[in-house]
């Protein structure tokens, strides 16, 4: 938690009990939620680190109550469910290596409503490759 409250005391902004969520996927209105957005996007906050408006607007929205959780099938992260359901495909030099990684790839890809590659985009390859029969 103490890293999370120097992200936001970087931006000038009082760390809030809450952390800081990951803002990638977004249900909003520009009737409800103009003002926000006009506020993160105008240089209000300086965009000066590889989380670009992920802090101000992460914790405009949890100051503001707004944040409501989604299923996290939305925004599935792929490598972070190898790490738990497939850990197996961190030694890329294994036997039957690409069939597994499709299969495994393949399988996430089935049980999400969107499947995002962060950490290693390479594994976007195993969705076009067949496992051998």
């Amino acid at each position: 938690m103490e890293d999370q409250n120097q992200f936001y005391l970087h931006y000038s902004l009082d760390p809030i009990e809450d952390g800081i969520i990951q803002t990638g996927v977004l249900v909003a209105s520009p009737l409800f939620h103009r003002e926000l957005f006009e506020r993160i996007y105008t240089n209000e906050y300086p965009v000066e680190t590889r989380c670009y408006e992920q802090i101000p607007l992460s914790h405009e929205i949890l100051a503001r109550g707004l944040f409501q959780p989604i299923d996290t099938r939305f925004n599935t992260v792929f490598f972070e469910r190898m790490l738990v359901h497939y850990p197996h495909l961190i030694d890329k030099s294994m036997k039957s290596y690409d069939d597994l990684a499709s299969l495994g790839v393949r399988a996430e890809l089935a049980n999400s409503f969107f499947l995002h590659f962060a950490y290693d985009p390479a594994f976007i390859r195993y969705l076009f490759l067949k496992p051998a029969a």
